[in-house]
Parts: structure tokens; sequence; C-alpha cells
């Protein structure tokens, strides 16, 4: 699971200062969408890209393409699909709240007067097509008591410029399947590792093989035994010298 560091809890605070939307409902989404094997428990896109939020599109350092779960026409698909990559958490924050302010937030959130409501609102806006993503935030939020990181401002204050973004409907919620990610990052990374020791056991083979080659005549040493064909050149070339004299 994605660590809740000081940092996030800050820049999630600051967010609802901000725009009103609710600490814990940011804080929520974070662990939905940036859970994996990396450390501090982020998946790939969150670690390497610094996008915690699985917003697709591009970001303040540009693209990052991954594997991700979508709910179409009732049912899980992958698909390959370009993420928004910051240079820092704070961008995918800022960048998150630039996103939340469009047109479709701004209609499911301007009623909003709880945590509630703004997880509904999330849903209704199809930041997600999971039927049970409203849900799923709250039981995030009731799990690792989320709460007491909310103020008492819930109305929502929209940021000027807010960016249209692209949504998509995941298997776990939200916009990029945060943990078909992180399942495909660590295993993109499982697999780097495997390549890097083979490769270390391919480098150590060929030099073992260099530093003692396996020659006739070492193998004669080594197991004392007499090739039949040299045993019988000998005896000629002593033949011969004998002979000779």
């Amino acid at each position: 699971m994605a660590e809740i560091t000081q940092e996030f809890i800050n820049l999630a605070k600051e967010m609802q200062n901000k725009t009103g939307i609710p600490a814990s409902i940011t804080l929520a989404q974070l662990i939905k969408e940036s859970s994996g094997r990396y450390p501090g428990g982020l998946s790939g896109l969150a670690y390497n890209d610094k996008n915690l939020f699985g917003v697709k599109g591009s970001g303040s350092a540009g693209s990052a393409y991954y594997p991700t779960k979508e709910f179409v026409n009732g049912q899980y698909v992958t698909v390959n699909a370009a993420f928004r990559k910051y240079n820092s958490f704070a961008d995918a924050f800022n960048d998150r709240a630039s996103f939340l302010s469009g047109n479709r937030y701004q209609k499911a959130f301007k009623d909003a007067k709880s945590v509630n409501d703004y997880a509904q609102g999330l849903q209704n806006a199809g930041y997600a097509t999971d039927p049970n993503y409203a849900n799923g935030l709250m039981k995030v939020i009731d799990q690792y008591n989320l709460h007491q990181y909310d103020s008492d401002k819930f109305t929502y204050t929209p940021v000027t410029g807010g960016s249209s973004g692209s949504s998509s409907s995941t298997s776990t919620g939200g916009e990029s399947g945060g943990a078909s990610k992180g399942i495909a990052g660590d295993l993109m990374f499982s697999i780097n590792r495997i390549i890097l020791v083979l490769l270390f056991l391919i480098v150590g083979i060929i030099f073992f093989m260099k530093a003692f080659p396996a020659t006739s005549d070492t193998a004669d040493l080594v197991t004392g035994a007499v090739n039949p064909m040299k045993k019988l050149k000998t005896a000629k070339k002593v033949a011969k010298a004998v002979g000779g004299k």
C-alpha cells in the first residue's frame, strides 16, 4: 500500500484549502491509484513518473506509457495508455487541482457538502466507471482514518484554467488502474532483475572457460588418462629413433 507521508498529507491539506476537495478523498485516491511494490509502497507510475492519481495525457515531464485495465461494456479489458509524467509530487497535486476544476467536475461538486458527496461526485463525473468506486473510496477513508486530515472547508472552489484531461474506466477505479499499473511495473522490474542476473551468470561462465580451458591436455592431467593415439605416436617415435642409431 502507498505510504501516506507527511509530504502527501501537507499537499492534500493545501489542496483542500484551495479547492474544498477533502484531503481524505485525495489521500484515498492516492492509495487506490498508486499502491504497488516500489519503495514507499508505490506503483511504477507513481514512483518513476510521479503520477499519483493516474491521470492520462501529458504532464510537466511529458507522458509515460503503461498497460491498464478498463471497464468497457460490462467487462475488463487491458489497453496501453499514455499517462501524465511529472517532475515532482507537488506537480501531480497541482495538476489534479486543475483537472478536477474542469466543467464536468464543477457540475458534479457544485452542491457537495460532505466527504461522501465528493466521493459520489467523482463517480458521477466519470472518474471511473466502476459502479462501486465511491463506496471503495469511503472504505479506504474509514479503514485508514483519513478523516483526521480534513478541515472544515467543504465548499467547492475550482481553480482557474481547469484542465479537461482524459479519463478512463478501470478495474480498480480511478483513471489509470493503479493496481494494474503497479503489477505491470513490478513485473517489468522483476524481469529486468532476472535478465541482469542471467547476464552476470553468462559473463561468469565465459570468464571461467577462458581462465580454465577444457583442453584434452588439461583433461589428461586432471584425470590421469592416456590417449591411445598419443601412446601410438610416442611408440613410433621411439622405434624410429632406435632404428636411426
